[in-house]
Parts: structure tokens; sequence; C-alpha cells
């Protein structure tokens, strides 16, 4: 569940967000920093990779851009993909990975649900309440910088300040779990990820070709 949301949502960032409303568990720790890492090494990688494989199947910069928006897993490598082949690009990119962004809140509201009712047959129930109060800053800040109150500036100091919190978050993370335990958890969620990175990757690649045809 975490990987996938990673993945499908906005990486690190749904990581913590779908971590925080689970139970809270030295597996979970450790399931949250190997997820981080693992989505992070692959973003970076397809940001890389993916202009490539736009340029060769034909699509133009807005394709491209809607293409990275789709299947890449953080905001900054789907800018840094976008860059990589026009500006414009980079600006479709971004609002088309907004949208994907925007399912973040549901989606960690519709799992705090889920855990609350015990998250399975045998599964300790979560502690977490069901609407965290990340998520309702999250939306009043989102409120905000939409309506036009806060100005550039302040959107600009929230943004690095928010960066930092991230930051700080998983370094958090990392300073309780060791490098042993992370290689303890196998070859599976590695696959996972990798796997549910070219899933998303091909249909994204697949529901633009179609669009274009």
């Amino acid at each position: 569940m975490l990987s996938a949301g990673a993945v499908g949502i906005c990486g690190a960032s749904a990581a913590l967000a779908i971590s925080s409303v689970l139970p809270s568990t030295p597996e979970r720790q450790r399931e949250t920093v190997f997820t981080i890492a693992a989505v992070t090494t692959l973003s970076t990688v397809v940001m890389l990779l993916y202009p490539v494989l736009a340029r060769l199947v034909g699509f133009d910069e807005t394709q491209a851009g809607i293409f990275f928006g789709a299947s890449i897993h953080d905001v900054v490598q789907v800018v840094g993909a976008g860059e990589l082949v026009s500006t414009h690009a980079a600006t479709t990119a971004t609002a088309t990975k907004l949208v994907r962004v925007a399912c973040l809140a549901p989606a960690a509201i519709f799992i705090g649900l889920w855990a609350v009712r015990g998250c399975g047959k045998g599964a300790a129930k979560s502690s977490s309440p069901i609407v965290p109060w990340f998520l309702i800053g999250f939306a009043l800040l989102a409120a905000l910088a939409n309506s036009g109150w806060i100005g550039r500036d302040g959107i600009a100091l929230l943004s690095g300040a928010a960066t930092i919190c991230l930051v700080v978050a998983v370094g958090a993370l990392g300073m309780k779990t060791s490098v042993r335990e992370l290689m303890g958890a196998g070859w599976r969620p590695m696959l996972a990820v990798v796997l549910q990175t070219l899933l998303i990757g091909a249909y994204a690649l697949a529901a633009v070709w179609l669009l274009a045809a």
C-alpha cells in the first residue's frame, strides 16, 4: 500500500502521508524508509529515461509533458524531465502531476478509515485520527495559495519550509532505521516498486499514445 500510494500519487510525500494513518510499528517505519528510498531512486532513473522514450515514440512537447506528469513519482523529477524537453513540457508535466497530487488527501482519508476498521484480520488497529491534522492543514494552505492572499513571496517561503519539513521527517525515519533492517526486507518489496513503476509508465504511455492517434 505504501509503495502503490507513493508510485501512484506523489512519491515520498505520499509514502509519509499514508504511513501516518497506519498503525505505528517498527516494521511500518522500516517499510516507509524503504519505500521512500526506492521510489526516489526509480523516479530519478525514469526522469532521465522518459524524455528519451518520449522522443523515440514521437511525442510533441504537450504529449511528453502529460506523459511525464502521469508517470513519474516525485514532483521535482517530473519538472526535471519536462525541462529536459522544454519549458512548455515542464509546465504541462507539472499541471498533470498536480492532478495526481490532489488525490493524496482523499486517498489518505480512505486508508485511515480502513485502518480504523482493523487493517485486516488479526492486525492492530491504528490510533491515528481518521482525518489527520496535516491533511486539514494541507487543504487550508492549498485554499489560501489559490485565493491570492499569500502572494508569490509567501508561497515561495512556505514551499521552502515544506521542503525542509519533508527532509527532516525523512531524516528522522532514517535515524531510526538501520541499513541491515532495510536489506533484510528482501527482493520482493523492491520488485513490487519496480513493477508498479513499469505499470504506471506503460499506462501513461499507452493513454497519451491513444489520445494522440
